[in-house]
């Protein structure tokens, strides 16, 4: 899996890829974990991508769940999406899970999509006009 960070402007960061463990005592999906040797920063969330799959799988496409690492007098824990102590430790997001101004973005860009449209159909109403030859006598 790949770890990205997410950024509130929609250009996240690949922070590089893991070293997968597999606890030999353990005879299901549960008996592993992932190391990640990269630097990472409370309040920042990060999401987990998949980069390859095992022989005769699918790689997903979809990412996990946000998650940002907290820190309190007992050490460092994660925090995911949906636990409102997320939204309060996470800048640039909100409890939609939308990055904030991702809709004022999408506004600005459906008013300029629109006003193209309008545009183009204004040229082709003016262009499919009959002209107007005058009356001849």
């Amino acid at each position: 899996y790949g770890l990205w960070m997410l950024n509130p402007d929609g250009n996240d960061v690949y922070m590089g890829n893991d070293v997968s463990h597999v606890d030999p005592e353990i005879k299901n999906d549960k008996g592993g974990w992932l190391d990640y040797n990269v630097p990472t920063t409370p309040g920042v969330a990060y999401y987990l991508l998949e980069e390859a799959a095992p022989h005769g799988h699918l790689v997903d496409p979809y990412p996990t769940d946000y998650f940002t690492i907290a820190h309190n007098e007992e050490g460092y824990y994660l925090v995911y999406e949906g636990d409102d102590e997320f939204y309060d430790l996470v800048a640039g997001l909100d409890k939609s899970g939308e990055k904030k101004g991702s809709e004022e973005k999408k506004s600005s860009e459906e008013k300029k999509t629109s006003d193209e449209e309008k545009a183009s159909e204004e040229k082709e109403s003016e262009e499919a006009k009959p002209e107007d030859k005058g009356s001849e006598e």
